[in-house]
């Protein structure tokens, strides 16, 4: 199995998306939890799945870049 840059990708994990935006999961959860980013769960169980979609994320960090300005 080939792995792919996270460039490459239209959805990440939890894990990815941490990296990508250089922020802790904490905030991460935050930011869904307050409606300023969304995610992706699979399953509606505790423990499912959860992804971000590459898109929604630039588009936050867009925002915040905006409000900053």
């Amino acid at each position: 199995m080939e792995h792919r840059g996270i460039n490459e990708m239209r959805y990440l994990t939890v894990a990815e998306a941490e990296r990508y935006c250089k922020m802790c999961r904490k905030t991460l959860w935050r930011l869904v939890k307050s409606g300023k980013l969304k995610s992706i769960k699979l399953s509606p169980a505790r423990s499912g799945k959860v992804f971000f979609d590459l898109q929604d994320i630039d588009d936050f960090m867009s925002s915040m870049k905006e409000v900053q300005s």
